[in-house]
C-alpha cells in the first residue's frame, strides 16, 4: 500500500483508544498528523506526533462555536493537504464534511461511535433537529470520497435504511477496543459488602436514574452492597447532567458519587459487579469493554451497542431499558451467587481478548486506508 498523509481528528478525551490507530498507521509507513479537539494549548500537549489543537463544538450544531470549528478544520486541512482525513463521532464527521466541501477529492473515513442524541433521543427537539439536518448530513455522509465505520450493526442499518449512507460505503468494527495490558483481570476479593459500580459520563441517557432506583429497591430488600457511580460532568451533550442535578438525584440515596476517576483500572479491580443501564445512542461503550477486560461481570441493557459488549448469561445479563426492577433483580441474582459472578467475569475477559483487543481494532481500521 502506497504511503499516505493522514490527518486524524478526534477529541482529547478519546486519546487512550484513538492513538493506537494513529500508531498503527505510522508503523505502516504513513505520515500522520493529529487534529486534537481540546481546550488546552498546543504547547501543553506532549506527543510523538505533530499535533494541532482544534476548538470543541458546543451542544448545538447551528451555534457560532460549530462554525468556528468548521473554519478551524478547513484551515488545518488546507495547511496539511492530507490524502485522508479520519474523523471520530457523528458530530465531528458532519462538521468536517462541511469543512471539506469544495476542497477537492480528499478521502475521508468517518468512525461513528454511536448515533447519540441526534438519532436516539426522543421528543420534539431531536425530531426537529433530524429534519433540519437531514439533507446536509446526507450530502456529507454519502460523498463518493467517504467510508463509514459503524461500531454496531443497528446503527449501520438505521442510516442505510433512511438513506444517509450507501451500504457499499460502510463496514462494522465493533467498538474502539480495549488495552488488554492496561486493564488486567483479577479475582474478586472475598469481602462482606460487595461493590456495585456504574462507570459513566453524566448524561441522562446513560441510565443513571435507573441505577439509583435499582439501588433503592435493593436496599429496601435488605441487600448488603455498596453502590457507587464513577464519572465526571460533560459540557458538550444536550442530555448532560450538571453537578447540582446529580446531587439532587442522589438526595436521600445510599448511592455514592465518586466524580471523575483517573485510575479506572484500579477502581474496576475493586468492584464486584458492573451495572450500565444505558438507553443512549451508544457505539459500543468503552467502559463495558474495560470492565470485561478487567474480568468483571456486567449487567447492561438489551440496547444497540450495549448488547454487543457481553455474551448474555455467559459474561453478564441483558435487561430491558428504563427498567429499574429488572436491573435490581439481575443485581440480586448475581450478588447471591459468587461462583457465577466469578465465572461470568472470567468469560468476559475471554470475550474481550477474542473480540475487542485494541491492537486488532487498530489494525482493522488502518486496513481501510488501502481501499481508497
Amino acid at each position: 500500500m502506497a504511503e499516505k498523509h493522514i490527518l486524524y481528528i478526534f477529541d482529547e478525551h478519546d486519546w487512550a483508544t484513538r492513538i493506537h490507530v494513529a500508531n498503527t498507521a505510522r508503523d505502516n509507513g504513513h505520515e500522520v498528523h493529529l487534529g486534537l479537539l481540546s481546550d488546552r494549548d498546543e504547547g501543553d500537549i506532549e506527543s510523538s506526533f505533530d499535533v494541532s489543537v482544534l476548538p470543541r463544538a458546543g451542544k448545538g450544531l447551528a451555534s457560532l462555536e460549530a462554525f468556528r470549528v468548521i473554519a478551524a478544520i478547513r484551515k488545518l486541512v488546507k495547511k496539511q493537504n492530507p490524502d485522508i482525513v479520519h474523523v471520530v463521532t457523528l458530530k465531528y464527521a458532519f462538521l468536517t464534511g462541511l469543512a471539506l466541501l469544495f476542497l477537492g477529492s480528499i478521502k475521508r473515513v468517518y468512525t461513528l461511535a454511536g448515533l447519540g442524541y441526534l438519532f436516539r433521543a426522543e421528543g420534539f427537539k431531536p425530531r426537529c433537529l433530524r429534519a433540519l439536518l437531514s439533507v446536509p448530513l446526507k450530502i456529507v455522509l454519502r460523498s463518493k470520497h467517504a467510508k463509514i465505520i459503524f461500531q454496531n450493526p443497528d446503527d449501520q442499518q438505521i442510516l442505510i435504511e433512511n438513506g444517509y449512507v450507501k451500504e457499499s460505503q460502510t463496514c462494522v468494527i465493533l467498538g474502539s477496543g480495549v488495552d488488554l495490558e492496561k486493564f488486567q483481570a483479577t479475582s474478586l476479593k472475598e469481602i462482606e459488602t460487595p461493590l456495585v459500580l456504574m462507570p459513566t459520563r453524566l448524561v441522562h441517557g446513560k441510565g443513571i436514574s435507573v441505577f439509583i432506583q435499582a439501588a433503592a429497591l435493593l436496599k429496601e430488600r435488605g441487600a448488603q452492597a455498596d453502590f457507587q457511580i464513577a464519572g465526571g460532568e460533560t459540557r458538550h451533550n444536550p442530555e448532560a447532567i450538571s453537578k447540582d442535578e446529580m446531587e439532587e438525584m442522589l438526595k436521600d440515596s445510599t448511592v455514592k458519587w465518586l466524580g471523575r476517576v483517573e485510575d479506572m483500572p484500579a477502581l474496576l479491580q475493586k468492584a464486584d459487579l458492573i451495572v450500565y443501564p444505558s438507553y443512549y445512542g451508544e457505539g459500543v461503550p468503552r467502559v463495558l469493554l474495560e470492565a470485561a477486560a478487567s474480568g468483571r461481570t456486567i449487567i447492561t441493557t438489551d440496547h444497540p451497542g450495549c448488547r454487543e459488549a457481553i455474551q448474555n448469561e455467559r459474561s453478564g445479563f441483558l435487561v430491558p431499558i428504563k427498567d429499574a426492577a429488572a436491573t435490581a433483580d439481575a443485581i440480586e441474582t448475581l450478588l447471591n451467587d459468587s461462583g457465577r459472578l466469578q465465572a461470568m467475569g472470567k468469560a468476559g475477559r475471554e470475550f474481550a481478548e477474542a473480540q475487542f483487543n485494541i491492537l486488532d481494532v487498530a489494525k482493522n481500521t488502518a486496513a481501510l486506508y488501502g481501499q481508497f
